[in-house]
């Protein structure tokens, strides 16, 4: 076992043991509990050659930082949790804006854990919330206390924990997407307010917290239970509005513009047309004879 102190606390262990199974399906490569206060924590997922193999589970306890993936960018605040794999090309890091990054993580490595991970960002996706007392993060601080007490002694113990580690993984994730009816009833309201006030909103800050809901938990739930994220679904509300009164009016394209929540009858053109097509003065001669447009997003 190799071991790291940062502090009495905040430890970081890597287990290579010579006692171990022969090419076990899953093992714990390294643990530990750690804040990270400069910007010098930086991490990319294609220049790690001799990690190639790794499974990364990394919890925000406080402070935040960022994970880049596939062309975006999550703030990985308290509660919210990011799963990937090496090579991967996600890189995530400590931003200036931030003062810490405290976050306890576990690495595992296998084919069988490379497989299940990929498995589960498929289905649940990279960036994932739990609650402190979710039975996953039970068991994760459960492993390292284990580890900062000496009681993981072999090869064979850290690959019974790695299983262990995906199998709860597994259920509360299962947990999670069973009971998303019980956040069901903040995304009807969340659907039900961008109904009324799609015309007047201007940041997803004003919806989540109508709902009461941190805004990147509402938009990690809303885009798990809608299939798509709260400001495309807002765009919808508001180009099928626009699309309405384009062929039940004679209003111009800047009157409706701003009845529909846009301030620049430009960028309302630019929207339209990317999601419809064609420009809003085109759409209104070509389905004059339309009742009723809906989108598909």
């Amino acid at each position: 076992m190799l071991q790291k102190n940062n502090d009495s606390k905040h430890k970081s262990f890597g287990y290579r043991f010579i006692k171990a199974p022969q090419s076990p399906p899953a093992q714990i490569y390294s643990l530990g509990w750690q804040i990270q206060t400069s910007s010098d924590y930086d991490f990319d997922g294609m220049s790690r050659p001799g990690e190639n193999g790794n499974c990364i589970f990394q919890y925000t306890l406080s402070g935040y930082g960022i994970l880049e993936l596939n062309s975006q960018k999550h703030i990985l605040e308290e509660g919210y949790a990011f799963i990937t794999a090496i090579p991967g090309e996600h890189r995530y890091y400590l931003p200036k804006s931030s003062d810490k990054w405290e976050f306890i993580f576990i690495t595992l490595t296998g084919d069988y854990a490379f497989l299940e991970w990929d498995k589960i960002q498929e289905q649940f996706g990279a960036v994932i919330h739990f609650k402190g007392q979710e039975e996953i993060i039970k068991y994760l601080w459960e492993i390292y206390w284990s580890a900062a007490g000496g009681k993981i002694t072999d090869g064979y113990q850290t690959s019974y924990i790695a299983y262990e580690f995906v199998m709860k993984l597994y259920r509360s994730l299962n947990s999670q997407y069973n009971n998303l009816s019980l956040g069901n009833s903040n995304i009807d309201k969340s659907i039900q307010y961008m109904k009324d006030n799609f015309h007047r909103i201007h940041s997803l800050d004003e919806i989540s917290s109508f709902i009461n809901m941190s805004k990147y938990h509402f938009n990690h739930t809303f885009t798990r239970i809608m299939g798509i994220s709260p400001w495309n679904y807002m765009t919808k509300l508001r180009i099928e509005y626009a699309a309405e009164l384009l062929l039940s009016t004679n209003l111009t394209a800047h009157a409706i513009a701003n009845m529909a929540g846009y301030e620049s009858s430009n960028y309302f053109s630019k929207v339209f047309r990317k999601y419809i097509g064609t420009s809003p003065g085109r759409f209104r001669i070509l389905y004059h004879d339309i009742k009723d447009f809906k989108i598909n997003l």
